[in-house]
């Protein structure tokens, strides 16, 4: 069962790296942090009531793809200021 969860999770993650760009335009940075919050928070109340082991199948499709969208909408978040300012760029090149 943990062998089959883990395939479900990395493949919806590295599903979810090819069609992050078209989320980040579709509904922004903040849209894609809000919806993974929410996800998670669904995934939570999944795991306290769950009945069957096969359900966590679907939950961990979730989880991959939530927190793959999460990491990349983070990071193209956090790398914008440090690439459109070039203050900053040279600031960064002298450390």
């Amino acid at each position: 069962m943990m062998g089959v969860d883990n395939v479900v999770a990395c493949g919806f993650e590295f599903a979810a790296f090819f069609v992050v760009d078209y989320f980040i335009d579709l509904v922004g940075h903040a849209g894609i942090m809000y919806i993974a919050l929410v996800g998670f928070a669904v995934r939570f109340v999944v795991y306290a009531s769950i009945r069957n082991p096969w359900t966590v199948l679907p939950v961990e499709a979730l989880q991959g793809s939530l927190s793959s969208h999460l990491s990349i909408c983070l990071l193209v978040y956090y790398g914008q200021p440090a690439t459109s300012c070039r203050k900053i760029k040279f600031s960064a090149d002298s450390l």
